[in-house]
């Protein structure tokens, strides 16, 4: 039995491996990881607290901000997958806004290509939001049922794999989101220079694409591009001005209708 170590707040914390025989060859395998076990206990009181309470929103910062664990994407993966959601909507923004904590500690240490993995949960707010890239974007896969992922990141490459998505990279800037859900609503509103790909026949369900709180217009150039002829003329019909549409082919993008020009 051998020991791996792994970075939390500054100091090594131990994840056992056991001897496991795959095919007549020894493939060691985690089986304990006690930072995992330390982070989820941490989220999972916290939320409950927030489900037995009146707790407001704005009391989410409190336990948010301190939060200091530098854990490996594969981790940050566990620990999404281990987590238990409360009830109501602040334990479920809670749950958000915690993963997002974790990503951007980890980040912040050299680390990227994060997995959260929600496909089992309820429905979560705010994943993979206030996080933002340096010189190199951040990338961050979410799948599940979530609402206003990425909202308020800056220069990362996201992904949202889920049945119906809500709400995602509303005041995004400078990024990249693909967007792979049978349905979608609120795409983007308020973003600035992003592009959203969607992937795969969408069912939009709203108008998308709002700038109301973009002091510039003209220059939001968020653009909306799909690979699928269904979804472009959900994208035609429902897209506001000041953003542009394109369809991906094989051989480019080709922009269908450029919006930017406000009336």
């Amino acid at each position: 039995m051998d020991s791996i170590y792994c970075a939390d707040k500054g100091r090594e914390t131990v994840a056992t491996l056991v001897d496991v025989v795959v095919d007549g060859s020894v493939v060691g395998v985690v089986v304990a990881d006690s930072v995992v076990n330390e982070v989820v206990a941490k989220h999972d009181d916290v939320s409950q607290t927030c489900s037995d309470t009146l707790m407001d929103t704005a009391h989410l910062a409190e336990f948010i901000h301190p939060l200091d664990y530098i854990l490996t994407p594969a981790q940050i993966t566990e620990v999404s997958k281990k987590l238990t959601v409360g009830k109501g909507y602040v334990s479920k923004c809670f749950t958000g806004f915690y993963l997002s904590k974790l990503v951007l500690n980890s980040y912040a240490k050299g680390n990227n290509n994060f997995e959260l993995d929600l496909e089992d949960k309820p429905r979560i707010w705010y994943p993979g939001t206030d996080v933002y890239g340096e010189e190199q974007p951040l990338i961050v896969n979410i799948e599940g049922k979530v609402v206003s992922a990425f909202a308020n990141v800056e220069n990362i490459i996201g992904t949202i794999k889920g049945d119906v998505v809500i709400r995602p990279g509303c005041f995004a800037k400078n990024s990249d989101i693909t967007i792979d859900a049978n349905h979608v609503a609120y795409c983007g509103d308020n973003a600035s220079g992003t592009t959203f790909f969607f992937k795969g026949e969408t069912e939009v369900l709203s108008r998308m694409g709002d700038l109301s709180y973009v002091d510039d217009k003209k220059s939001a150039h968020n653009t909306f591009v799909t690979d699928n002829k269904y979804t472009l003329q959900q994208l035609i019909d429902n897209v506001n001005y000041g953003n542009i549409i394109a369809f991906y082919e094989k051989e480019g993008t080709k922009i269908i209708r450029n919006f930017c020009q406000t009336k």
